[in-house]
């Protein structure tokens, strides 16, 4: 199997996520046939060629629409859509390829920007059939949706960059722009001093269930965003007590 650009590993990610359930949670599902180790570095985009085994047991314990997981192995022609009455919101994003809009449609929108986009459309329809009474909060949730999907568009136009640090059974992704690099003199060396960082505080970082953190990282305590297994470097902490 070959996955494409839009690999099974993103949709047990996000299957995984909608479904609230963690990685061991996950992994008890398949009957610790795929350990979480696994699960987390397929998701990750560090296993990019599982066996059939494998995609059968987390098709089965995410109940994975198969459609889906036909395409993001290159396999559209075992999609049978003649018989489909309709389609959903979602399969309109995710079983099919979509340019961006006008001047910025050289290229197919990703993963990221389709799930943005089936949140934002779904909450808009939610909106227009809300009560006056609830109006206002439905509204609120499309505005937020669309701001998500900015800040998706600002981090690619802002060259996030990445890199992962593996921790026990989880790997880390730690992200920051580039704005952030020009205060590192050495990234090698900087590298080095976020894995003995997440080394030293592995277990505050793992029980840390997600938002604003202070992490020592070399001479610096950093001001830092979890989301799940991400790290966003936001800023140091002396330029926050100096403003």
């Amino acid at each position: 199997m070959s996955e494409n650009k839009f690999g099974f590993g993103l949709i047990v990610k996000r299957s995984r996520t909608e479904q609230n359930l963690t990685l061991s949670e996950l992994s008890e599902k398949t009957n610790g046939l795929i350990t979480a180790s696994y699960i987390n570095r397929l998701e990750n985009g560090q296993k990019t060629k599982p066996s059939f085994d494998v995609v059968a047991e987390l098709s089965k314990a995410l109940n994975l629409d198969m459609r889906e997981v036909f395409l993001s192995f290159g396999y559209e022609s075992l999609i049978n859509v003649q018989e489909q009455e309709g389609y959903s919101i979602e399969d309109v994003f995710r079983l099919t390829n979509i340019k961006l809009p006008g001047v910025f449609n050289e290229r197919l929108i990703n993963r990221e920007e389709q799930e943005a986009l089936i949140r934002i459309i779904n909450a808009t329809f939610e909106y227009s059939f809300a009560e006056e009474a609830n109006a206002i909060d439905k509204l609120t949730v499309v505005i937020k949706q669309i701001h998500s999907l900015r800040e998706l568009e600002h981090k690619q136009f802002l060259l996030i960059k990445t890199i992962e640090i593996p921790s026990m059974d989880i790997t880390y992704t730690i992200e920051f722009d580039h704005k952030i690099m020009q205060e590192f003199s050495d990234l090698k060396d900087w590298k080095e001093a976020v894995k003995i960082a997440v080394a030293k505080y592995e277990n505050f970082i793992r029980d840390y269930q997600g938002g604003i953190l202070s992490l020592p990282i070399g001479s610096q305590e950093w001001i830092v965003a979890k989301e799940g297994t991400t790290l966003k470097l936001l800023f140091k902490k002396s330029d926050l007590v100096s403003l």
